[in-house]
C-alpha cells in the first residue's frame, strides 16, 4: 500500500512540475516514462505482495488506486491475473465439513461458503470499479474455472441446497430470494448443465 501511494504522489508531483515548465508533448513523454518505471516495472511485485492483503482487509481505497495506476492494459492484466489467483485460492480452500452427519448438510454448507465467496468478490468489484467489463469478466471466468474443476460436486450440491432451502417454505423471503439468485448465477457458470438431470 505504501508503494502505490508513494508512486501516485510522485506522479502527481511530476505532473505539476512538468505542466509548469514543459510543453504538453514532452510532459506526456515524461509521465509515460515515469509510469513505466514506477508502475509497469513493479506491478507484479506490488500485486503479489498487496492484492491478498487489500482483499482481506477490505482496503478498497488502495485497490481503487492500484486499478487506477494500472490503466495500461498489460499492467491491468497482471492485476487481474493476481485477482483471479486470489479467487481460485479462496475457492479451493473451501472444504467439505466431514463432521456433518447428512450429505445434504455438507452440500448446504459448501454452497453457502461459495455464495459468501461470490458476494465477497462482487463487493470487491462494486467498490473498485464494477463498470469495467474486463474486471467483471475476469471474476466470472475465474468462478467458472473454479466450479468446473470440481467435477459433479457443484451441480449436486446446488441441487441439494435449493431443495433444502425450498423444502417446507410457504413463501420466499428476501434472503432466500437473494441466495437463490446466487445459485442461478453459479448454475450459469457450470459448463456441463446436463449433469443436473442426475440429481
Amino acid at each position: 500500500a505504501e508503494y502505490i501511494n508513494k508512486a501516485q504522489d510522485l506522479l502527481d508531483h511530476e505532473k505539476q512540475l512538468d505542466q509548469s515548465f514543459l510543453n504538453k508533448d514532452t510532459c506526456l513523454k515524461v509521465l509515460n516514462l515515469m509510469e513505466k518505471v514506477l508502475i509497469s516495472n513493479n506491478i507484479e511485485f506490488v500485486t503479489t505482495q498487496g492484492m491478498r492483503k487489500f482483499i482481506e482487509d477490505e482496503d478498497y481505497d488502495n485497490m481503487r488506486l492500484l486499478m487506477k495506476l494500472s490503466h495500461r492494459q498489460i499492467d491491468r492484466n497482471k492485476v487481474l491475473n493476481q485477482l483471479s489467483q486470489c479467487i481460485l485460492d479462496d475457492g479451493l480452500s473451501i472444504k467439505e465439513d466431514q463432521y456433518m452427519k447428512k450429505k445434504a448438510q455438507v452440500a448446504v454448507k459448501w454452497v453457502q461458503d461459495v455464495i459468501y465467496l461470490r458476494e465477497k468478490y462482487n463487493r470487491v468489484l462494486k467498490e473498485v470499479d464494477d463498470s469495467n467489463v474486463n474486471n467483471t469478466k475476469t471474476v466470472n471466468e475465474t468462478f467458472a474455472q473454479f466450479l468446473n474443476q470440481q467435477g459433479n460436486k457443484p451441480a449436486e450440491y446446488l441441487t441439494q441446497y435449493i431443495d433444502s432451502s425450498l423444502r417446507g417454505k410457504q413463501k420466499v423471503d428476501a434472503a432466500l430470494e437473494n441466495s437463490l439468485g446466487y445459485c442461478i448465477s453459479l448454475f450459469r457458470l457450470i459448463k456441463d448443465k446436463d449433469v443436473f438431470e442426475k440429481f
